[in-house]
């Protein structure tokens, strides 16, 4: 088997999977050689002359040798080819973001990954001082991603994004005020008024141009906004806690009446939600100054077209009221969280590996991950000045084509945190006019909602699972996923229908083959743990 192995991956080495050269052990006058793998990125042309290797050569007075594997998740397959041939692995692995917590583990049990704890004490004072930002609970919560619960060794460092840098606004919706004029109507409060104003914008032909071509709701995510006024539902973590209890809101009464909500408003034809991104993204910015929705999800920098001339008609819609006692939620995804630096076992020097590691903590080097080189691309402002997402920075970019150039930056996701103060960039268009600034007057809004709008006591979104409860759940995690996508979308259509007995029996049925009281189970006993 290890000589088949070695054989596959000298096929996948010689069509040019891997690029670069392996681990040389040499240094350049006073300077050490620190060796690192990472994925291609798609648009990096040279790493040997990149900006952002000059400056952490400089920086640790270093030379860099890298390792170039695939991009994607093609990376991850062959590293684990590296591993069971045998095969000399580079000092420092960045970017393998694929790579899960259970993962991990397992190659840090196996041998291949080294044990941090020790190291990030003695020589992680960049990120010592980022995680000190972070509240409790999601310092918490990194501090878990990175290591075995079971044992508490740490073999990852990670990359984590704060509340305002990550697009939680995909889950908002924005409402055309001048359609509301049209029809002498307000912004809808709760579920029975929302229907009315839809109606109301498919019926009287609010954009007046005499033809039936408005779309009263446009957004891939109507059931995750509408579902959370009958009962909190995270789309990405679908089990509540209740008074200490864990349970699923998708099998609930709530989730059921919210289903035959959604589907009225699909029958009468208030809401597309099957649209294709780019359609969605032409029809949402409308034809000249006449808008085609009524209602839409999402961010708007991504959601429309730069030249769009309808977002000055719209408003962000606030979340919508509690229709059951148990709604009223907004749901605000937890921060992203991904594994992203491993030192090897074959690297020597794994103090040198941990600076390295460390260092890519630094503001600086946030900012210089996505904003390129500084003085060239991006300089830091005297005085902090609004972002488009209502938040305040001092990096003043100097020159936006750093986005599509090759050899600033390295393209990967970087061991790093980012924060209010190293990511975002002060916004050119905070004021004035056009789609630009209508975008980030709509950003803005939608973070101060997300920042103080209702949210539940607790949510299983941190909890502690030990290896083996981790390994039930990836096993069970996709199929309990994929019934609640299919079942639902079957009710919403009409193939099934929510209030028939029957067909929400056999949804049930469906859930519990899927391992769902096994998920509530494994859920219910790290929430005990936890207290």
């Amino acid at each position: 088997m290890k000589r088949v192995v070695s054989l596959m991956l000298a096929v996948v080495m010689a069509l040019g999977a891997f690029t670069g050269c392996g681990k040389t052990e040499k240094t350049s006058g006073d300077k050490k050689t620190l060796t690192v793998g990472m994925p291609q990125g798609t648009s990096v042309t040279s790493y040997e002359d990149n900006a952002y290797t000059r400056y952490f050569e400089e920086s640790l007075n270093i030379d860099i040798e890298f390792v170039l594997f695939s991009s994607g998740s093609e990376a991850m397959n062959q590293l684990s080819l590296m591993c069971a041939a045998g095969d000399e692995l580079p000092d420092v692995l960045i970017g393998f973001s694929n790579m899960s917590t259970l993962m991990m583990v397992q190659y840090g049990e196996d041998g291949f990954l080294l044990e941090l704890s020790d190291l990030i004490e003695k020589y992680g004072e960049n990120f010592k001082a980022q995680m000190d930002k972070l509240p409790k609970d999601e310092r918490e919560r990194v501090e878990r991603s990175m290591s075995n619960v079971d044992t508490g060794e740490i073999y990852g460092m990670p990359l984590y994004s704060a509340v305002t840098v990550n697009d939680y606004s995909q889950e908002m919706m924005n409402i055309n005020t001048k359609w509301l004029s049209a029809v002498g109507m307000q912004a809808p409060k709760n579920v029975t008024e929302l229907y009315e104003v839809l109606k109301a914008f498919k019926e009287e032909d609010p954009n007046g141009n005499g033809m039936e071509d408005e779309l009263p709701l446009l957004s891939p995510n109507v059931y995750r906004y509408i579902v959370n006024a009958f009962v909190y539902y995270d789309s990405k973590r679908p089990l509540n806690i209740a008074d200490g209890k864990v349970l699923s809101p998708t099998i609930s009464e709530e989730n059921r009446q919210s289903l035959v909500y959604i589907r009225k408003l699909y029958e009468e034809g208030l809401i597309n939600f099957s649209i294709s991104e780019n359609d969605a993204k032409n029809t949402i910015s409308g034809d000249g100054t006449t808008a085609k929705v009524g209602i839409w999800s999402g961010n708007p920098l991504l959601r429309a077209t730069y030249r769009t001339q309808v977002l000055d008609q719209y408003e962000v819609l606030e979340p919508l009221a509690d229709e059951t006692g148990k709604g009223g939620y907004l749901v605000q995804w937890p921060r992203d969280l991904l594994l992203s630096g491993f030192i090897t076992k074959d690297c020597e020097d794994t103090e040198l590996a941990m600076q390295f590691l460390d260092f890519c903590y630094k503001d600086e080097s946030v900012t210089r991950a996505r904003h390129g080189e500084k003085g060239v691309y991006w300089e830091e402002a005297d005085e902090a000045q609004p972002t488009v997402y209502g938040t305040e920075s001092k990096i003043k970019v100097l020159n936006a084509d750093v986005y599509s150039e090759t050899d600033t930056r390295w393209g990967v996701y970087m061991p790093s945190i980012y924060t209010d103060d190293n990511y975002h960039a002060i916004s050119k268009e905070s004021e004035g006019s056009g789609s630009a600034a209508e975008s980030a007057r709509l950003n803005r809004v939608h973070t101060e909602i997300m920042k103080t709008w209702r949210k539940p006591e607790e949510t299983v979104a941190a909890l502690p699972f030990n290896v083996e409860e981790q390994q039930k759940l990836e096993k069970m995690g996709a199929t309990i996923l994929s019934t609640i996508t299919d079942y639902f979308a079957l009710f919403i259509t009409g193939e099934l229908d929510p209030t028939d007995d029957a067909d929400w029996k056999e949804y049930l049925d469906k859930m519990e083959k899927s391992g769902l009281s096994e998920q509530i189970k494994i859920y219910q006993k790290a929430y005990d743990r936890s207290k």
